[in-house]
């Protein structure tokens, strides 16, 4: 099981990263797209908000620095 206190919501992750909500979410389909992500590290829960962990977290921390 995941801690729920490791389960961060988009508006979360934008805060975290200093990036608007839309660009996470550009972020997000893209490392999807790229098979960098998986459906266990980030889903979408509504239109507009996705549900992320710390491995997915730290990917998009590493793609906004290169």
């Amino acid at each position: 099981m995941i801690d729920i206190n490791k389960v961060y919501i988009t508006k979360e992750v934008a805060t975290l990263l200093n990036l608007s909500s839309a660009h996470v979410i550009r972020l997000t389909q893209a490392l999807l797209t790229e098979g960098v992500l998986t459906s266990k590290d980030v889903r979408q829960a509504n239109k507009g908000t996705y549900l992320f962990n710390d491995l997915a977290l730290e990917q998009l921390r590493f793609k906004i620095k290169r």
